[in-house]
């Protein structure tokens, strides 16, 4: 019997390495650290913060620049896997599953864009970093606005896909931008993900979808106030937000570029990575410190 057991652990454990999960021991500690199929070294980390817990992948070399990523609605940081391998090799990637979506809480009051601004500036600012580029896809395109709007100072280059929140961008002139709290003291150290220690891992049965928790008031972003280099890209045939959305923050805009990825839809980097990583690529080789 004993030995039936011990045959069974291994054949589990050579399982997870065929999915390409690497188990490893610590004394009595467990550490899931991934590996793609690519062989991108991914490390899956999870942070409490303002009473949320947030699942990240930390993937490529700590000490290339830092790159955050912010998915579209209903997806997750999964959805990026097509492109670790490029971006990594540039970028130090935090590539994040938005609160409510993923492997982290699922809240059942709303949250704001400006309040998950904020929440995903902790992280960075907790990983160490003055500094970071953040590219946003869809509903995170949005959020990576607010980022922008509310943290000028550290947001040094912008990437916004098949994007959200065309409606809030305005040429008037602003008065301050909204209060979010910004202080660390409900913000815990980063940890290994582990999905026992989730803070409400599931969504409530009266706001199960998350559809309320992403409808919220317009708050106008003066484009004057984005001081970050800003990139656009869009998929020509993005079923979701027509291209013409993106071309119209071009304009609007300041130290914005704009390209079109033809036969993309509305997340174009899945399909055509190469192209994708190409214009990211081209865009730091003139913006990255």
């Amino acid at each position: 019997m004993k030995k039936v057991y011990i045959i069974s652990t291994l054949v589990a454990l050579l399982g997870l390495s065929f999915l390409g999960y690497k188990l490893e021991l610590f004394g009595s500690t467990m550490k899931y650290v991934s590996q793609n199929k690519n062989g991108v070294h991914i490390e899956e980390k999870m942070i409490n913060v303002d009473g949320q817990t947030i699942y990240f992948k930390r993937i490529g070399d700590k000490d290339k620049p830092p790159l955050l990523m912010l998915h579209g609605y209903g997806g997750s940081s999964d959805g990026f896997s097509a492109v670790f391998l490029g971006l990594s090799e540039r970028f130090s990637i935090i590539a994040v599953d938005m609160v409510s979506f993923g492997r982290s809480s699922k809240p059942a009051e709303r949250l704001s864009s400006q309040d998950q601004a904020s929440m995903y500036n902790k992280i960075m600012e907790k990983l160490g970093y003055d500094q970071f580029s953040v590219l946003g896809h869809s509903m995170g395109g949005r959020t990576a606005l607010f980022m922008s709007y509310l943290y000028p100072e550290r947001i040094s280059n912008l990437i916004l896909v098949d994007s959200g929140g065309v409606e809030s961008l305005t040429l008037e002139a602003g008065g301050l931008p909204p209060q979010v709290n910004d202080s660390l003291d409900d913000t815990s150290e980063v940890m290994d993900f582990d999905e026992s220690a989730v803070i409400n891992p599931k969504a409530s049965e009266t706001n199960d979808s998350g559809q309320n928790r992403s409808r919220q008031a317009v708050i106008p972003i003066p484009v004057t106030a984005i001081k970050a280099n800003v990139l656009i890209i869009w998929g020509r045939d993005d079923g979701a937000f027509p291209w013409q959305n993106g071309e119209k923050m071009n304009e609007m805009i300041p130290n914005s570029e704009f390209h079109v990825i033809e036969n993309g839809v509305h997340a174009p980097f899945r399909e055509h990575a190469e192209e994708f990583n190409g214009y990211i690529n081209n865009f730091m080789e003139t913006h990255l410190n």
